[in-house]
């Protein structure tokens, strides 16, 4: 990671996509972990990414482009993020993995 061209890009991504989620799972305390928490998380980490591609990337795009591609993002985070751990979480605990974990 560190020897290619991406590299500190990607780290940098991770580093404020993680930092954002972060920042509201800190504001419950790490206590909730449902889907409102996980999908606000989710949107969190979607513009945090938005706004770091469009200074990096995007910056001569047009505004309106800029938003539609926020709006997108934001969605599709609450979808694959939000919706995907809560779906992953529920077939984790079916399958009896999470026992002797808390709910």
């Amino acid at each position: 990671l560190l020897g290619t061209v991406w590299g500190p890009e990607v780290l940098l991504a991770g580093f404020v996509q993680g930092a954002a989620a972060e920042v509201v799972f800190g504001f419950t305390l790490y206590r909730l972990w449902s889907f409102p928490v996980l999908a606000v998380a989710a949107v969190a980490s979607a513009a945090a990414a938005w706004v770091l591609d469009w200074v990096i990337y995007y910056a001569a795009v047009d505004p309106t482009i800029q938003l539609v591609r926020l709006v997108f993002m934001a969605i599709s985070a609450v979808v694959i993020v939000a919706g995907g751990s809560v779906a992953l979480h529920r077939s984790l605990k079916k399958a009896g993995v999470l026992e002797g974990f808390p709910d």
